[in-house]
């Protein structure tokens, strides 16, 4: 049998497959030479080699038969399992998973809670026109256990103005949310500042949209709190100049207090805090001390000017009732509480030391009662040997003050920041939430369900939208074609795959998970090294580092590496990796641009050993570098770091030895603005690239045999491509048989197009592979013998995320 193997780097794949008489004969489904695949002979080209593409089916892939053994690749039938004679055109468009969904594309900002006994409301600052200057207000239910009930998320209020820093209670009906309008990022009001409320039924539906106003005072307003008692809803906010305020809501929406009682004068620093032992409610405050007053349902002030808790400042107090006694809980110089008697005494004057040490950020205190306890989360930074992180901890206080958890119960833990946590209890439990992210990353809110100071569950996004699916790679593994990308389903972007049968069954609807490695795993490439696909990525975390990993999947589709193969390298890596990845049959090698432009180069053999190999001659060195095996020994191509910037090609032998010290050229004028793509072709390789000259941007091909000649020298045209963005190219080939797809500016949006590439130089034949409305970038091709092929791509989402996709096409 014969193999194609993918490979490329972060824009581009390539495949390249040996093309002797035997291989031929294999890919019809005999083998006259009687070799298995990934034998001795592989490396001569008398053998099939393994790589991104397994194709034909009958011949032996990996040694003694069929991949798996007993025969023809998936099972003891010799026949082809690719051969189609039907498979002539495209077939319709597959969905590699089921829906997915993961963070949103834009900053979610200043999560709210709150909780009606059985689910939660989450409310959330977003933008999603993707005009930063506008922020809107969305809203979603979370269940129990943290599932996200409404995927597509409630507006509550949107304008031209901003919405910021809401607040969520439960008035035995609905929800209530407030929120300030016409505020900044974390509250600061202009003039215009009013506090809004709008009710949400339990089953999601706004009944106020845009909100009620419930102060429009000639001074500024912000950081609304809202806590219910029975049918009233009791409002506090702080009016800038003029202290506290607070209304009342009736049941339906009305204001019951008009602009507001004012509770206490002078200069406010950030939110009050509300609770509500179920009869009045007692509201706190810093002014450079703590304070408290309790008012009543018919809006009484029974403590003006409020009476102090703690002295010596505090941030943002937080407040709760235990069924006995209200909890205030801060900030200072550590995370304190005190109890607060409803008759408004206060019975810790010195407070209660929940947290002792340094906090990651001053607000970032919240407190609820549990049923049993109450619970406090708070964050604070990882230990030294993660300087750059930071933590969200928890704990339990009994109603006596005893702290239950002293070192806190881990939260979460990792992100560079946590901010504006949430925390909202129901009768089966407590739910968190938070920002994480900024940097070079959008803010995004995620939330874990807590059972008692302990998370039920790893966090996971909660303010979501389709989860975003980009960099496709696909290979074909004897069985079945594997597709892999980077998904944004997970805290941080994973690596995920689907296998695709021959026949376009897909096995694995909800994705096999690759790798979901703490820093960001991105732009794979995946190949077949003769007895299993070797998927290699990019890892990088928010700071610049760069790592390479590799994992390995069964042809059964058994992730078989627990823990990612770290790939060894001379240099380090910044976010921008030219990579590529092809195999021999016995492993795979992998291409790795170094910051000097040296080329190195990685073995990894099929037990998923690692080994770094010598780096390219010192007259060697480029960008886009692109990598395939044509059967006796290994093509590598780059862009040249001169002001030509021509496609260079070396050829490199199967032990890592550069068999061409200068390297040769393979291009004609223009300079290469892709990576090449190669595939075999006879006993040398095909390669298709993409470059720029006074013509505009083509596509062209030329042949490169064993001995490194170049036919025809230069390259012939391709294709034309349309418009400004980059084709790049990906082109397999299954003996005689090449086919080459790339991306095309189809007029509004970009499609994905196709050609057969004839032996000899002949003319090629192009078509449309995927070419409806909307985005369609970044395709990948791969073959199951002559008369199949697969390419994978993205579609572009309402939700302005992308969608990996795949098409069948057979031999035109």
């Amino acid at each position: 049998m014969s193999s194609l193997f993918a490979s490329g780097n972060h824009r581009a794949s390539i495949a390249l497959l040996c093309g002797t008489a035997a291989l031929l004969a294999a890919c019809a489904g005999t083998d006259p030479g009687g070799d298995a695949a990934g034998g001795d002979s592989a490396a001569s080209g008398s053998g099939a080699v393994g790589g991104g593409d397994a194709v034909g089916g009958g011949g032996a892939v990996g040694g003694g038969g069929a991949v798996g053994g007993g025969g023809a690749a998936g099972g003891g039938d010799a026949a082809d399992p690719c051969h189609d004679p039907s498979a002539h055109t495209v077939s319709s468009e597959l969905d590699l998973s089921l829906p997915a969904y993961g963070p949103r594309p834009d900053d979610e900002l200043t999560p709210a809670l709150g909780s009606d006994g059985t689910n939660y409301l989450l409310v959330w600052v977003d933008s999603p026109s993707g005009d930063d200057g506008v922020r809107d207000l969305l809203a979603a239910r979370v269940a129990p256990d943290g599932a996200v009930i409404d995927t597509e998320p409630l507006v509550v209020g949107a304008g031209p103005g901003d919405e910021g820093v809401p607040a969520v209670t439960f008035d035995g009906t609905n929800y209530v949310v407030v929120w300030a309008d016409d505020t900044g990022f974390y509250g600061p009001p202009n003039a215009l500042s009013d506090i809004r409320a709008a009710r949400i039924s339990p089953d999601g539906v706004v009944l106020d949209p845009g909100g009620v106003v419930v102060s429009s005072a000639e001074q500024p307003d912000s950081w609304p709190i809202a806590v219910s008692i029975g049918a009233t809803t009791v409002v506090a906010w702080a009016a800038e100049g003029d202290g506290i305020r607070f209304a009342r809501l009736s049941l339906s929406g009305e204001v019951l207090d008009p602009g507001g009682v004012p509770v206490g004068s002078g200069p406010v620093n950030g939110r009050p805090a509300l609770a509500t032992d179920g009869e009045g409610a007692l509201i706190a405050w810093e002014d450079g001390d703590v304070r408290a007053a309790r008012v009543t349902t018919g809006g009484a002030v029974l403590d003006p000017g409020g009476v102090p808790v703690a002295t010596g400042g505090g941030w943002q107090p937080v407040a709760a009732f235990d069924g006995e006694r209200y909890w205030i809980v801060w900030n200072g110089d550590a995370v304190r509480a005190a109890r607060v008697t409803t008759d408004g005494a206060v019975l810790d004057p010195e407070g209660i030391s929940v947290h002792e040490g340094p906090t990651a950020e001053l607000d970032n205190v919240v407190a609820a009662f549990d049923g049993e306890d109450l619970l406090v989360l708070w964050t604070t930074p990882h230990p030294i040997e993660r300087a750059n992180a930071v933590d969200v901890r928890a704990t339990r206080v009994s109603r006596a003050g005893d702290v239950l958890d002293p070192d806190g119960a881990l939260v979460a833990s990792g992100s560079p920041t946590y901010h504006e946590v949430a925390l909202a209890a129901g009768p089966g439990g407590a739910f968190a939430a938070w920002m994480q992210g900024g940097l070079s990353a959008p803010w995004d809110v995620f939330g874990v369900a807590l059972h008692g100071a302990t998370p039920g569950a790893l966090p996971a996004p909660v303010a979501v939208a389709p989860a975003d699916q980009s960099a496709p790679t696909v290979a074909f593994d004897g069985r079945s074609y594997v597709a892999a990308w980077s998904d944004s389903r997970t805290v941080t972007r994973s690596i995920r795959a689907s296998r695709v049968s021959p026949s376009g069954a897909l096995l694995d609807p909800a994705g096999i998970l690759i790798a979901d490695t703490p820093w960001s795993d991105v732009q794979p490439l995946a190949a077949f090294d003769g007895q299993n696909t070797v998927i290699v990525w990019e890892a990088f975390d928010c700071c610049g580092a760069t790592a390479l990993h590799a994992a390995r999947l069964s042809p059964e589709g058994v992730l078989l590496d627990a823990a990612p193969i770290a790939l060894p390298l001379r240099t380090n890596l910044d976010f921008e990796v030219d990579m590529a990845l092809a195999s021999d049959g016995h492993g795979v090698l992998v291409a790795v641009v170094d910051e000097l432009g040296e080329i190195e180069l990685v073995r990894v053999d099929q037990a998923g050993d690692a080994e770094l190999l010598p780096a390219s001659p010192a007259g060697i060195t480029g960008r886009r570098v692109a990598l395939g095996w044509s059967g006796a020994s290994y093509l590598v191509t780059w862009a040249a770091l001169d002001e030509e910037g021509a496609l260079r090609g070396a050829r490199v032998s199967q032990s890592g030895e550069w068999l061409d010290a200068a390297g040769f050229r393979i291009s004609g004028e223009g300079a290469v603005v892709a990576p090449a793509a190669l595939a075999p072709r006879g006993a040398g390789s095909l390669v298709v690239w993409e470059a720029m000259d006074a013509d505009g941007v083509g596509l062209y091909r030329a042949e490169v045999g064993a001995d490194g000649t170049v036919s025809p020298p230069g390259g012939a045209l391709l294709a034309a491509v349309a418009g400004a963005a980059a084709g790049e190219p990906s082109v397999a080939s299954s003996g005689a048989r090449a086919v080459a797809v790339w991306q095309d500016d189809g007029g509004a949006d970009l499609d994905v197009r196709g050609a057969e590439l004839p032996s000899g130089g002949a003319a090629s034949e192009v078509f449309a592979v995927s070419a409806e409305p909307g985005r369609e970038a970044s395709p990948r091709v791969s073959t199951c013998g002559p008369s199949s092929a697969f390419v994978t791509y993205t579609r572009s989402t309402s939700a302005r995320t992308s969608d990996v996709r795949g098409r069948l096409f057979g031999q035109r």
